[in-house]
């Protein structure tokens, strides 16, 4: 019985030391075949990765150059423009504007332009006007003839006290009657003037000095709009420019926070890899 035993064990034993070694060889090539996919699968990320980076590092360069693009030609915009906000809605918007304002300048110029003609055209008629009746009125004539007279005196009394045949006092008195004469002549002139619309005359001067003066303000105000205007319309090949730089920097940048989520998923995806060979 005690010898049956052991040669059950013995068959045992032996079986298994006869399997034991193909089952351990299994496993050890099983082992190798799946370190060498590893490698495999770890070589060919890090190909991407190193591709993936390269492209990367092109884009953020890109990215950068149009950043700076962007900000000069921003701050050319805001040389040339004057404004500090230079989208193109904005100076667009400054444009309408500005032309808005000019064409309303340009309208009032032409009204008081030609309000000024013919304010002129009548002061001109009615001063014609006031002439001619002074030159036909009797007591008019007579006082200017009053001063033709007097001032010949005067002259001749002049000429005397040069002469030293004739006193001081004789100058001064003849002075004296020509002044005279010559207010009296302005007085009737005056009456006269009156009776033909002296005091529309003085209202017609007064507003041709007005519009006169709100002519020269609004063309100082016209030019300095225009010359706005001006600029801006120099702005819009830079607009062009900036709309066209704008563009692809979203379009740049979209690319690069893409490149980047690829680059961060393949790094991670490396090591995991170099994790699982150890």
């Amino acid at each position: 019985m005690h010898k049956q035993l052991l040669h059950h064990i013995y068959f045992w034993l032996s079986l298994m030391l006869l399997i034991a070694p193909p089952l351990a060889g299994n496993a050890f090539a099983q082992q190798d075949a799946e370190a060498e996919r590893t490698a495999a699968q770890k070589k060919q990320v890090e190909v991407r990765l190193a591709y993936e980076r390269e492209e990367l590092a092109r884009l953020d360069e890109r990215n950068r150059m149009l950043q700076d693009t962007l900000a000069k030609t921003r701050n050319d915009l805001r040389h040339t423009s004057g404004h500090l906000d230079v989208s193109a809605v904005s100076l667009q918007n400054s444009a309408v504007k500005l032309d808005e304002q000019v064409e309303s300048i340009r309208l009032e110029l032409q009204g008081n332009e030609a309000r000024s003609r013919a304010l002129s055209d009548v002061i001109e008629q009615q001063s014609k006007r006031a002439l001619a009746r002074a030159e036909k009125d009797p007591v008019a004539i007579e006082l200017q003839k009053l001063v033709d007279l007097r001032s010949v005196a005067a002259d001749r009394v002049q000429a005397a006290y040069k002469a030293g045949a004739a006193p001081t006092a004789e100058v001064d008195a003849a002075a004296a009657a020509l002044a005279e004469a010559k207010v009296r002549l302005a007085e009737r002139r005056q009456t006269l003037g009156a009776q033909v619309g002296a005091d529309a005359l003085a209202v017609w001067n007064r507003e041709l000095l007005d519009l006169t003066v709100t002519n020269a303000q609004q063309s100082a105000k016209l030019m300095f709009l225009e010359s706005k205007r001006d600029k801006l319309l120099q702005c819009l090949p830079m607009l062009d420019e900036l709309s066209r730089t704008e563009d692809e920097f979203k379009r740049v940048h979209a690319q690069l926070l893409d490149k980047r989520a690829r680059v961060e998923l393949l790094e991670l995806e490396d090591r995991e890899l170099t994790n699982s060979g150890k």
